[in-house]
């Protein structure tokens, strides 16, 4: 019985994240943008992170696990939960996404697997996501090792979505390319630009060519959100 019980156990385990379905996502306030694209002052934004488990009751029970596994990465994990979508069951968490100004390169100094990273240009800010590898590969082989039936991090199975929300007085452009904005296909090469007035926001949703050279499959470990800058008056999408 206790080696019945103790094989039960271990498929559950390996149950738990089969599929292993990954969102990411963020509001980035352009305050807080100018603020950091233009001073020294490195800020944090809070950022929702969803795995999907095979059922509510193994989110429940093995909350803890997932926490251990992923916390080196995602970091100071809170709120957490297990929410149903529909009929998918995810584990759900809060954590804290560092903002940091990049100056002229992507900076690997940041704590935590996720960062925002802002470069002031003369057209507005830019922004990017980056993301440290060596961290990445730890919370890939935790997973794997801790859960035996997850797929571990495969590009194909992430979303990751950037809000863009302005908390100023103006008017402000967001333009970005290579992504979908708003549900809306932004081939690369064709730059589009939408008007964010008081209080509105758009959604930045990375493409998987982005998300793969996010998570270090493509040439580098970072991804292009858009840029940010105030709306001139002869300004066109």
């Amino acid at each position: 019985m206790h080696y019945v019980k103790s094989a039960s156990t271990a498929l559950l385990a390996t149950l738990l994240l089969t599929g292993c379905k990954q969102e990411v996502s963020s509001t980035l306030y352009i305050r807080d943008l100018i603020e950091v694209a233009n001073t020294a002052n490195n800020l944090t934004t809070f950022a929702e992170i969803k795995i999907e488990t095979s059922t509510s009751e193994m989110c429940f029970n093995k909350k803890s696990e997932i926490t251990r596994a992923i916390s080196p990465f995602f970091i100071n994990l809170d709120k957490i939960h297990c929410i149903k979508e529909g009929t998918a069951d995810f584990y759900h968490a809060v954590f804290e996404l560092p903002m940091i100004k990049a100056e002229g390169k992507i900076s690997n100094e940041f704590k935590g697997g996720f960062s925002a990273q802002l470069s002031n240009q003369s057209y507005g800010i830019d922004i990017f996501l980056a993301v440290n590898l060596d961290l990445l590969s730890d919370l890939d082989n935790n997973l794997r090792s801790n859960f035996i039936g997850s797929g571990g991090i495969n590009p194909e199975d992430m979303n990751i979505k950037i809000s863009v929300n302005n908390d100023t007085r103006d008017t402000y452009s967001l333009t970005t390319e290579g992504v979908f904005l708003d549900g809306l296909a932004i081939i690369t090469g064709t730059r589009y630009t939408v008007d964010l007035e008081r209080r509105s926001e758009s959604v930045v949703t990375l493409a998987d060519v982005s998300v793969s050279t996010l998570t270090g499959r493509g040439w580098g470990s970072f991804a292009y959100v858009g840029t940010v800058s105030p709306k001139t008056p002869d300004a066109k999408k």
